[in-house]
């Protein structure tokens, strides 16, 4: 059993998706509830774009294996590759529902938020429909993990973040390397994202952006209209947000320019995440810190 499996997954790495269904094929018909065979057939069917059987393949095993992320991310795809974003969005729910933890169906939702907002902001402006864009691409999972296999990875994650976290804690934070900084204004940098952090928890769209320079580096090169927009979307949809800063370093290249760096732990009904944020803010002609741009890092 392990051994026809082994072959019929070789095959389909290599490309060779018809011998590849013969071989599933065969084992199925020994091995008919098998989850491991007939999710590979859904992903040969995929691969194949024969997308109205891969939907029934992957259908079916999300109703049979109703503990399994894996069919209700890959359906997602599908969808997302025929625009239906919202059938895409709901099965990303029911995926992430089934494991919060699970990176890829985090990635793939944040993906159809931000394609649902993109197209909401081309609605508002009335932008030319004919005009040729580029189509979001989410990532299909094509291994169907034990709910154990996950379980280990989600803890091993857990310990990741927690061990951060320590050796964060050990660290000072420093009043930055240029002679040009005061203490004051390392502490005015440091409020202005604990502020910052608090109207993103409060849904205060207007105090947000308001921490923002006009200059702010949008990083998708689309424009800091079209990035409000969608940050927008993210920052109303979930039912409740609550964002926090630890551990915050700051440094100055120069008295009107800073780094921050710091732990942000973010938490809704669907996610929680804690990753490092990395900031520069410029200091304005009526000395408030703007942010100019943002990244996550190390």
């Amino acid at each position: 059993m392990a051994d026809e499996m082994r072959d019929a997954r070789k095959l389909f790495k290599g490309g060779q998706y018809a011998a590849a269904m013969q071989k599933v094929d065969a084992f199925l018909a020994k091995h008919p509830k098998d989850a491991e065979g007939r999710f590979l057939k859904g992903l040969i069917l995929t691969e194949e774009k024969k997308t109205s059987d891969a939907i029934q393949v992957f259908k079916k095993l999300s109703e049979d294996y109703p503990d399994l992320p894996e069919p209700h991310n890959n359906l997602a795809v599908i969808y997302a590759d025929q625009e239906q974003y919202e059938k895409a969005k709901d099965e990303l729910q029911a995926a992430i529902q089934t494991h919060p933890s699970y990176a890829i169906a985090h990635k793939n939702m944040d993906d159809v938020y931000a394609e649902l907002a993109s197209q909401a902001y081309d609605k508002a402006l009335q932008l030319d429909k004919s005009k040729v864009k580029d189509q979001t691409r989410l990532v299909l999972i094509k291994t169907l993990f034990s709910r154990e296999m996950i379980s280990a990875s989600s803890k091993q994650a857990e310990q990741t973040i927690n061990m951060q976290k320590s050796s964060d804690a050990a660290e000072p934070v420093k009043s930055g390397e240029a002679e040009h900084a005061s203490g004051t204004d390392t502490q005015a940098v440091i409020e202005t994202i604990q502020a910052w952090a608090r109207d993103w928890s409060n849904k205060n769209l207007e105090g947000y952006f308001s921490y923002y320079s006009p200059d702010f580096e949008v990083l998708d090169g689309k424009g800091l209209a079209h990035w409000k927009a969608l940050r927008k979307v993210r920052i109303e949809k979930p039912s409740s947000i609550l964002v926090t800063i630890s551990n915050p370093e700051v440094t100055f290249s120069d008295a009107s320019h800073a780094t921050i760096r710091f732990m942000q732990s973010y938490k809704s009904p669907s996610l929680a995440d804690t990753t490092m944020k990395i900031m520069v803010l410029s200091k304005s002609h009526d000395d408030k810190w703007l942010i100019e741009s943002e990244k996550l890092g190390n």
